[in-house]
């Protein structure tokens, strides 16, 4: 059914039909088939436009590159050497394509970088908690233990 909406079979006694449900979704299919195929012919003959939409098609770096920043490079909050790593990545990318380029200073940022979270329980019992630094807090002097109060979280109330 289909393809005899789309016009690809000729004989319309060759295709059996299909009714109820099945027929109306059948239907849809073959009108938003039709619309999606009008819908990328290309409206103008200019071969400039052609060439930058088959270079943009065919030829994307946009995966590999994301790729790269996202899942080698990582998240790169500012003055972090993730970051660094990324501006320097980037830097070197351009120069390979013949594009001068270079970091430039704009502004002074402090540094940070997250490192080893280790929570425990103390009281009613021992136990090691699941816990993870947020961006920017400060460390623990010179890596001492710190005693804190438990910190309510209406959010995470009723889960186990």
């Amino acid at each position: 059914a289909l393809q005899q909406a789309l016009g690809v079979i000729d004989d319309p006694l060759a295709v059996p039909l299909v009714e109820g449900r099945e027929g109306l979704l059948v239907a849809a299919l073959a009108i938003l088939g039709a619309r999606g195929i009008h819908a990328q012919a290309f409206a103008t003959n200019d071969p400039v436009l052609r060439r930058l939409w088959t270079l943009g098609m065919d030829n994307s770096l946009a995966y590999p590159l994301m790729q790269t920043l996202l899942d080698s490079i990582g998240p790169r909050l500012t003055g972090t050497p993730n970051q660094a790593a990324a501006n320097e990545w980037i830097i070197g990318r351009y120069k390979s394509w013949g594009i001068d380029a270079r970091a430039e200073q704009y502004g002074t940022w402090m540094g940070w970088r997250r490192g080893v979270t280790h929570v425990d329980l103390v009281q009613p019992r021992v136990r090691s908690l699941e816990a993870m630094l947020l961006a920017w807090s400060p460390g623990t002097p010179r890596g001492a233990p710190v005693e804190a109060g438990v910190v309510g979280c209406r959010r995470c109330a009723g889960s186990s």
